[in-house]
């Protein structure tokens, strides 16, 4: 018994590939929308008031803490060196 590969089993044989991923995408797009994370909107006025009412000293605190934690990510990114780098 041939089967027809230009064919698809059931409900799936009478639609157009279009269709199909039409389909497909219109699904993927409704679970991410549940699963992604929600962005949380950051007003000007929020961050100014935060930069106003803020001490230097705390920004400045704030700014090296940052700047430690890109370094610590940097070195544990996991970067790819060649033996002719080192």
């Amino acid at each position: 018994m041939s089967v027809g590969l230009d064919r698809l089993p059931g409900s799936w044989s009478n639609s157009t590939m279009t269709s199909i991923t039409t389909s497909i995408l219109a699904a993927v797009r409704r679970l991410w929308s549940y699963f992604a994370p929600r962005q949380a909107r950051v007003e000007p006025l929020q961050v100014v008031a935060d930069l106003c009412l803020r001490s230097r000293r705390e920004l400045v605190v704030e700014n090296a803490t940052a700047r430690h934690h890109l370094g610590v990510l940097r070195r544990t990114s996991g970067r790819q060196t060649s033996g002719a780098n080192r």
